[in-house]
């Protein structure tokens, strides 16, 4: 007589991972004009690339600015309603 198959042995899922935690430093005020100042020290030291990238996003910003008083984003959703 064959012998039956034995059972499948259950499933062990591995443990869940725990989410990394991060941890957030408290700002002081005088922390913004520490970034201004670093801001300023690679201004002055590629002014080039500075300003290349300062008149990009000033572009930018007038780019979406025209187009968004052109079409507002109330008339861009009303296509999507139902």
């Amino acid at each position: 007589m064959p012998s039956l198959p034995s059972p499948a042995p259950e499933r062990l899922d591995p443990p869940a991972a725990r989410a990394p935690t991060r941890q957030l430093r408290a700002l002081g005020w005088r922390d913004p004009f520490r970034w201004l100042g670093l801001g300023a020290k690679d201004l002055r030291a590629a002014p080039g690339i500075s300003l290349f990238y300062g008149l990009c996003f000033w572009g930018m910003a007038l780019l979406l600015g025209a187009v968004f008083r052109r079409m507002p984003i109330s008339a861009n959703l009303k296509q999507f309603e139902c």
